[in-house]
């Protein structure tokens, strides 16, 4: 079965010194979540309004988009994900 790691944009902003926060957050994260067999890390990033800085950041670190939605909010999303195997 896999399991998706989920981690809202919400969350990632509230990080001190976003420019570090990979080597903070992201390294650490993926490395326990292969260590404990997961396959998939899975994010969601705001399209509309847009952040186009975690766009690029999550590219960077070798997230693909693999699907996108309209919420009744009004917002749009994109769901990424990673694989770690």
């Amino acid at each position: 079965m896999t399991t998706l790691f989920i981690s809202t944009a919400s969350s990632l902003t509230r990080v001190p010194a976003a420019k570090a926060w990979p080597k903070v957050f992201m390294k650490p994260c993926l490395t326990q979540q292969r260590q404990t067999g997961q396959e998939l890390i899975g994010c969601e990033i705001n399209r509309e309004p847009p952040n186009l800085g975690s766009e690029a950041f999550h590219q960077k670190m070798g997230f693909d988009k693999i699907a996108e939605a309209s919420l009744p909010n009004g917002k749009t999303v994109g769901y990424w994900i990673k694989k770690l195997s």
